[in-house]
């Protein structure tokens, strides 16, 4: 309403005849509440993160077998903060993709480990 009301009665009576009959596109401004968008990305990092493992000595019947870290996933919340913010302010129904890093172990093997001894 407020494209209508920036004259007087008589303008304002014909930009809104005018509305009826010729398309004009308004543009929307809108604004994100951080701290929603905040939430939601922490709930969606929780739902989906798979965190790295470091390496690690496992006592199996007396003996110490060694088990190499593994790789994780991690949703890259900067990415997807951009991304969702991009198509909120849009009126676009469509699927979202949510962008994921691989997260490296801090030791991916034993003999890498500051607190293991060296080679010999």
């Amino acid at each position: 309403m407020d494209f209508t009301r920036k004259a007087n009665v008589l303008t304002d009576l014909s930009n809104r005849l005018e509305l009826y009959f010729v398309g004009i596109d308004l543009p929307l401004e809108g604004t994100i509440d951080n701290a929603k968008m905040e939430a939601l990305l922490t709930e969606i990092a929780a739902a989906l993160d798979v965190p790295a493992t470091n390496a690690t000595l496992v006592v199996n019947n007396g003996a110490i077998e060694v088990v190499d870290g593994k790789r994780g996933k991690v949703v890259d919340t900067e990415k997807l903060r951009a991304d969702l913010t991009k198509l909120l302010l849009t009126f676009h129904s469509t699927d979202l993709t949510v962008p994921m890093v691989i997260a490296d172990p801090d030791y991916p093997r034993w003999m890498s480990s500051p607190l293991s001894p060296k080679r010999r």
